[in-house]
C-alpha cells in the first residue's frame, strides 16, 4: 500500500485509537506497526475470526490483565550462557497470569471458534515451565523460599541472625539504659549489615563502626562491636542466598529452553487474544462490526460512517456509499463543505480496515469488493522544495498509481484536475476516469466539473451522486442523493464565511444570466430530491412502526398457544387426579381429556395452517386479522408476497389461514370444562396496558352475550401495573356486579375472577 494513502486517509490515525485499548506491550506494538494485508483469504479468516469474538465477548465479557513483552527474554534464551534474571522471571509470572485468565475464559466460549480452522490447535501451553514459574516466584517478582530446600534453608538462617541481633540490641539498651541515644529504636541496614540509626552528637558514646551518615547529618548509623561476628555470618549467608537463587534462576532457564518452542507459540497466541478483544472493545465503543471482502465485486456501504469522526466523539450522520451491479465508478458532485472528501475518505479508509482485520462503522448488511490496492490524490500536493505544483505533484502521484491498476484496485481522486486551466483539467480527469475503468479497476471521484458531472450521467459504468443541502438555509446535510448531479453553491458557501457583497455582486455579473439559469435549476433539482428524500424517510418510519407490529402480533400468538397448551396440560392432571380418587367417572373423565386433547389440535392446526396457497389466492393475515392476496411466492426461503390493500409484506405460512375458516377460540379465549363448570378465561400477559384494557371489553361483552356469570383474567404477577389498570378498569364497569382475586390453586395474584350482572 504507497505510503501517500495511507497518509490521505489518516489510516496510522485510526491505528493508534485501536492501539489504546491493547494490555499488553506486544499488543499495543502490533497495531501501530499493522499494514493492510493484501492476501484475500487472510483477510476472510481475519474478519470472521473477529465476528467469533464480538459474540463470545458479548456473551461473556473478558478484560486481560497487563503482561510485558517476552521478545528480549527469546532473543536471550537463544544465548548458550544466558541465565534469567529477576526481571525476565517476574515477566513471565505475569505473563501466565494473563494467559491463564484467558484460558479459562476460552473454556467457556468455546462453541464460538468452533468453526475457525486451527484456532484450538494454536491453544498450546508450556506447562512445566508454567507451574515452576508459580511455585518459585511471587507477585512481586521475588523467589519465594520455597523455590528449592536449599534456599529455603539459607533464608530461615539469616532470618534467625536478623532475631539474634534484635535481641543483642534490646538487652544492650536494657542494661544501659541509654535508649535515648538512638533515632529511632529499630534495626536498620548500612553496606549490607545490621547497624542501629544513633544521634551524631551521642556517636562517641557507644563503640562500634560508623557505616553512614544520613543527608542531614543528624544521625549515624553504627555497628556496635558485639554485632560484627553476627553480621559476618550474615555475610556469607548472603553470599550462599545469591548462589542457591541462581541455582532456582538456571533451573526455570533450562526449563524455559526445553519447552522454548510451546512458550513462544503460546506467548504469540495469548498476544492475538488480546489483539482481537482490543479490536472489540474499540469497535464496542463506535458501533462499529466485522465486514469481509466480498467475492462477487459489490460495492454496497449501508449507514457507513467515518472512524475517526466517530473515536472523538463527534455526531457522525451516516451514509450509503453504493453502487449498482456491473458499476464500478462513482462521481460525487454538490456544493462546498458538503462532505465529498469525508465520502472518499470514508470509503478509502473502510476499505483499508478491512484489509486490516479492524471492524468497521457501518451496517452488517453492508457488502465490500476485495480491493488488493487503494490509491488516493487528496490534498494540496503543492512542493516548494522540488519545484512541483498542485498540479504537476498530481500528475506524478497519478503516474505510479496507473503503473499497477488491475480489477482489485481502488482509486480515489478527489478534486482531480484543479491548480491548471479548467477545461483541460476537466477533459484529463474523464480521461483519466476512463482509463481506469478501462484497466478493470474502480474510481471514486469527487468533482465540480461540469463535463465530468454529465459523462457520469450518460456512462453505464459510472453512477453519480450529489451531496444534500437544505433547500432553505443552504446547510449541508451530510447525505448522498443518487443518480442526481449537484450544484456547487460557491457563491453561498462564499457568502457565508464573510465575503463582501460587492464581490459576489460582481462574480454574479461575471457568471451571466445563462450561469445563473444553471445554478437555480439545479437548486431547484436539490430541492425536490430534498423534499422526496424527506418522504421517503417518513415513509420508512411507519414502515418500521407496522414490522414491529406485526412481530409483536406475532409474538403474543406464539404466546397465546403457549399459554393454552400448559393451561390443558394442567386440566388434563386434574381430571385425571379426580378420575383417580372417583370423584369424576372413567367415562367422563375420558369424554373431557377428548375434548381439550380436540381444541388443542384446533389451535395447532390455526397455528401451523396445514392447507394449500397458489399465487391469486385469498387468505387471512392473521397478524392483521386481515384478508390478503397472495401475490408472489419464495420457494428458497419459503415465503408468500401478500398485497393488504396496498401494502405488501413477505410472511411465512404460519402467519396465514384460510379465508373462509372460523377461527375459535381467539382473542386469547379459551373454553375449559372442569367438573361440569364452563369457565372461560382471557390471557392478556405479553399485552401492552391500553391492548389489554381493549382486549378485556371485548372479552366482556362476548362473555355477557353468552349468559356467563363468572370469568377469568389472566394478567399475571410481575411488577403488578397491568393488574392495577385492570382493577381500575372494571371498578367502573357498567357490566361487572364484583371481582376479586382468585385463590390459590387458582392462579392466586396472578388472575382475576369477574362476576358479570
Amino acid at each position: 500500500m504507497h505510503s501517500k494513502t495511507i497518509k490521505y486517509l489518516e489510516l496510522d490515525k485510526v491505528l493508534r485509537f485501536f492501539s489504546s485499548e491493547a494490555t499488553s506491550e506486544e499488543g499495543k506494538a502490533y497495531f501501530l506497526s499493522l499494514r493492510p494485508d493484501l492476501d484475500f483469504w487472510d483477510v476472510l479468516y481475519a474478519q470472521k475470526l473477529l465476528e467469533s469474538f464480538f459474540q463470545a465477548v458479548k456473551y461473556k465479557p473478558l478484560s486481560v490483565d497487563f503482561f510485558p513483552s517476552l521478545k528480549g527474554v527469546f532473543k536471550n534464551l537463544v544465548r548458550e550462557n544466558y541465565v534469567f534474571d529477576l526481571e525476565d522471571v517476574w515477566g513471565l509470572e505475569v505473563f501466565f497470569r494473563s494467559q491463564e485468565k484467558i484460558f479459562d475464559w476460552l473454556e467457556q466460549v468455546t462453541i464460538f471458534f468452533k468453526d475457525i480452522e486451527d484456532f484450538e490447535q494454536k491453544k498450546v501451553c508450556p506447562f512445566r515451565l508454567k507451574q515452576a514459574i508459580f511455585r518459585c516466584v511471587g507477585e512481586n517478582g521475588e523467589l519465594k523460599d520455597e523455590s528449592s530446600p536449599a534456599l529455603l534453608e539459607v533464608r530461615q538462617a539469616i532470618y534467625n541472625i536478623q532475631k539474634r541481633c534484635t535481641k543483642k540490641i534490646e538487652e544492650f539498651f536494657q542494661q544501659n539504659k541509654i535508649s535515648h541515644y538512638l533515632q529511632d529504636e529499630f534495626l536498620t541496614i548500612s553496606s549490607d549489615r545490621y547497624v542501629i540509626p544513633l544521634k551524631a552528637n551521642f556517636k562517641g558514646k557507644i563503640d562500634g563502626i560508623i557505616h553512614d551518615y544520613s543527608q542531614t547529618g543528624e544521625t549515624c548509623y553504627l555497628e556496635p562491636f558485639f554485632l560484627i561476628e553476627l553480621n559476618n555470618q550474615l555475610q556469607q549467608l548472603k553470599l550462599e542466598e545469591k548462589i542457591q537463587e541462581r541455582a532456582v534462576l538456571e533451573y526455570l532457564t533450562n526449563l524455559a529452553r526445553q519447552e522454548q518452542s510451546d512458550l513462544v507459540k503460546c506467548y504469540n497466541f495469548v498476544v492475538q487474544i488480546d489483539v482481537y478483544l482490543a479490536k472489540v472493545k474499540a469497535g464496542l465503543k463506535i458501533g462499529a462490526v466485522p465486514l469481509a471482502f466480498n467475492e462477487q465485486g459489490r460495492l454496497s456501504l449501508k449507514e457507513v460512517r467515518h472512524p475517526l469522526l466517530a473515536f472523538l466523539g463527534q455526531k457522525v450522520v451516516p451514509v450509503d456509499i453504493e453502487l449498482k451491479s456491473e458499476q464500478k465508478g462513482l462521481i460525487i458532485t454538490g456544493g462546498n463543505a458538503g462532505g465529498k472528501t469525508v465520502c472518499l475518505k470514508t470509503l478509502g479508509l473502510t476499505a483499508l480496515m478491512v484489509a486490516c482485520g479492524l471492524p468497521v462503522c457501518c451496517a452488517k448488511n453492508s457488502q465490500l469488493p476485495y480491493f488488493k490496492q487503494v490509491f488516493a490524490i487528496m490534498g494540496d500536493e503543492q512542493n516548494l522544495e522540488e519545484s512541483l505544483s498542485t498540479f504537476t505533484a498530481q500528475i506524478e502521484l497519478l503516474k505510479t498509481y496507473l503503473q499497477n491498476l488491475d480489477q482489485h484496485t481502488l482509486v480515489i481522486l478527489d478534486e482531480f484536475g484543479t491548480g491548471t486551466d479548467p477545461t483541460q483539467g476537466a477533459a484529463l480527469a474523464q480521461a483519466v476516469v476512463e482509463y481506469i475503468l478501462e484497466q478493470g479497476a474502480w474510481v471514486v471521484c469527487a468533482t465540480h466539473f461540469p463535463g465530468l458531472k454529465v459523462y457520469g450521467l450518460t456512462s453505464n459504468d459510472l453512477r453519480v451522486c450529489s451531496v444534500l443541502f437544505d433547500p432553505e438555509t443552504k446547510r449541508p446535510l451530510y447525505k448522498l442523493l443518487y443518480d442526481q448531479v449537484g450544484a456547487s453553491f460557491a457563491f453561498q458557501v462564499a457568502k457565508a464565511k464573510g465575503l463582501p457583497e460587492v464581490i459576489l455582486e460582481k462574480a454574479e455579473k461575471i457568471l451571466g444570466t445563462q450561469g445563473e439559469k444553471e445554478t437555480l435549476l439545479l437548486e431547484r433539482l436539490n430541492s425536490l430530491v430534498w423534499k422526496k428524500e424527506q418522504e421517503l424517510s417518513d415513509f420508512r418510519v411507519k414502515k418500521d412502526k407496522i414490522v414491529t407490529r406485526l412481530k409483536d402480533a406475532l409474538t403474543q400468538i406464539r404466546h397465546r398457544y403457549k399459554t393454552l397448551e400448559q393451561e390443558v396440560q394442567r386440566a388434563k392432571q386434574k381430571i385425571l387426579q379426580e378420575w383417580k380418587e372417583q370423584k369424576i367417572s372413567r367415562k367422563k373423565a375420558i369424554e373431557t381429556l377428548s375434548k381439550l386433547q380436540s381444541e388443542l389440535k384446533q389451535e395447532k392446526k390455526t397455528t401451523k395452517q396445514d392447507f394449500s396457497l397458489a399465487v391469486g389466492d385469498k387468505c387471512l393475515y392473521v397478524p392483521w386479522d386481515k384478508q390478503a392476496k397472495v401475490i408472489g411466492f419464495d420457494a428458497k426461503k419459503q415465503q408468500y408476497k401478500l398485497d393488504l390493500g396496498g401494502i405488501i409484506v413477505w410472511t411465512q405460512k404460519t402467519d396465514l389461514a384460510p379465508w373462509h375458516k372460523i377461527r375459535e377460540p381467539k382473542n386469547g379465549q379459551v373454553v375449559v370444562q372442569v367438573e361440569g363448570q364452563s369457565l372461560w378465561r382471557l390471557d392478556v400477559r405479553g399485552f401492552r396496558v391500553d391492548e389489554a384494557l381493549i382486549e378485556v371489553d371485548k372479552y366482556l361483552d362476548r362473555a355477557v352475550l353468552k349468559s356467563r356469570k363468572i370469568v377469568e383474567i389472566v394478567h399475571g404477577k410481575g411488577a403488578g401495573i397491568l393488574k392495577q389498570a385492570i382493577h381500575n378498569s372494571l371498578r367502573n364497569h357498567p357490566l361487572v356486579a364484583q371481582f376479586y382475586l382468585a385463590p390459590l390453586e387458582q392462579g392466586g395474584d396472578g388472575v382475576t375472577l369477574v362476576e358479570l350482572k
